[in-house]
């Protein structure tokens, strides 16, 4: 059974079982400051899932934003356009630096 792997491509894609936890050590070694978890709600309380959140939370960025989404299915082009003032100041300039889905 393979336990591991990363393969980089302009996306970068990381697999390791509990690999999540190092969340926030990832982020960090990317440059990231300002983070946006977007959560499936199905999951949020979810021990390991609130493991991940406080993590992330308590690592020293400079600002870290959390969206439950509560529907079924993946959230669609039209429900994130809905929801991007989440992620903007008032003058529209992105507030975050880095997008982490979370979720199925």
């Amino acid at each position: 059974m393979m336990n591991s792997f990363e393969f980089n491509l302009k996306t970068r894609l990381k697999f390791k079982i509990g690999g999540a936890k190092d969340l926030a050590v990832d982020l960090k070694e990317l440059g990231c400051s300002r983070v946006a978890l977007i959560i499936d709600g199905a999951i949020q309380q979810l021990p390991y899932v609130k493991e991940v959140v406080d993590n992330v939370k308590s690592a020293g960025f400079a600002d870290v934003k959390v969206w439950i989404y509560e529907v079924k299915g993946e959230p669609d082009y039209d429900m994130l356009d809905a929801n991007k003032g989440q992620f903007v100041d008032s003058n529209g300039i992105p507030a975050v630096d880095c997008f982490v889905g979370i979720g199925g």
